[in-house]
């Protein structure tokens, strides 16, 4: 279930099938069901944000409450800005009170991503995997749970290490 923000503060919905049934027989049986904005679907966080917070926010919760997701995940990839995510963050908080706010965030986020930003969150997904670029100098494996040191390439280790240590 997705939908790619659009720089007008609307968004796109790549929504496949009946989602009112997906959603009923996840209730059904106890499950949360999330809407999930995501810019690797062709979208455009930052026009949104910049341009539109409040149409963006209230399209998503127009979103949220017609379909009865439980809440909302955030994977927001491309040109991720640490203060308009705050500021996407802080609003939609607000607006889901008490609904589910996910986000996905990048390993080489770990710095932006302290107990500031994330006090609003009730959930924060680490992406670990890709951790072997094609312009790397050596060959890596792409989810790698240890690496050959502490510090030397990425790894699921060295990953929550820096998110830990950054709060």
């Amino acid at each position: 279930v997705g939908y790619a923000p659009q720089s007008d503060g609307t968004l796109t919905d790549f929504t496949a099938g009946d989602t009112a049934s997906l959603i009923s027989a996840a209730h059904s049986n106890g499950v949360n069901v999330l809407a999930s904005v995501a810019d690797a679907l062709g979208g455009d966080f930052n026009g949104a944000v910049t341009n539109h917070l409040s149409t963006f926010v209230t399209n998503i919760m127009s979103i949220v409450t017609t379909n009865g997701y439980d809440g909302v995940e955030i994977d927001w990839e491309a040109s991720w800005d640490v203060t308009k995510s705050t500021s996407l963050i802080s609003s939609l908080r607000t607006a889901l009170g008490s609904k589910l706010l996910v986000v996905d965030a990048s390993i080489l986020q770990y710095a932006s991503w302290n107990g500031t930003n994330t006090a609003s969150l009730d959930r924060l997904n680490i992406m670990t995997y890709d951790f072997a670029y094609t312009g790397d100098p050596y060959s890596w494996f792409g989810s790698a749970i240890y690496g050959p040191t502490p510090i030397a390439v990425w790894s699921l280790d060295l990953t929550r290490t820096r998110f830990m240590e950054s709060g």
